[in-house]
């Protein structure tokens, strides 16, 4: 097991650097509290209050100077972004990003066991190809739709990558192969 410091604060910053690149669901979940064998259980903890602590308890913490380099695009969200938002918009938007991250993650969970239901009864493997049932697919709301397919041309795919534009293109055929 593999014990991380990441705060709230961290998952806040992972939630906003995310949904600057455009993530989905998925994405917006941002850390999980523990996957495999890393474990996260400072997650729910401010920085602020761990660093207190720290201090209050007589403990040396470390400084990783690299934080400086505004360059690194986590390094000016948490310098820039979140102190601007904090001011100006929410002084608890830690907090409200850290949440909206906690509910993507559970709507993820959600999204996935559907999809994956979804999809073992649309599915059918025939000599080494997955074949979808396309008016079944295309009867699914838009976003169960994506995931299915995502999922189905994931693997597919081997792992390569599979983009928003080509899910986009396979659901269109199936609309119009299900109609």
């Amino acid at each position: 097991m593999v014990a991380l410091g990441h705060t709230r604060d961290d998952q806040a910053e992972t939630f906003l650097l995310r949904l600057l690149r455009g993530a989905g669901a998925r994405g917006l979940a941002a850390m999980h509290p523990s996957h495999g064998r890393i474990v996260r259980p400072l997650l729910d903890c401010r920085r602020r209050d761990l660093q207190a602590y720290l201090r209050d308890a007589g403990i040396e913490s470390l400084r990783d100077e690299t934080n400086d380099d505004l360059a690194v695009p986590r390094n000016r969200v948490r310098r820039e972004l979140v102190p601007l938002l904090a001011e100006r918009f929410n002084p608890s938007i830690v907090d409200v990003l850290a949440d909206e991250a906690a509910l993507a993650r559970s709507e993820w969970a959600w999204m996935t066991e559907v999809a994956a239901a979804v999809e073992a009864g649309i599915r059918r493997d025939e000599a080494g190809t997955c074949r979808l049932d396309a008016r079944a697919l295309a009867g699914q709301p838009d976003a169960l739709a994506r995931l299915v397919l995502r999922r189905a041309m994931g693997r597919a795919a081997r792992g390569g990558d599979v983009a928003f534009a080509h899910v986009e293109q396979a659901l269109e055929l199936a609309r119009q192969g299900g109609a």
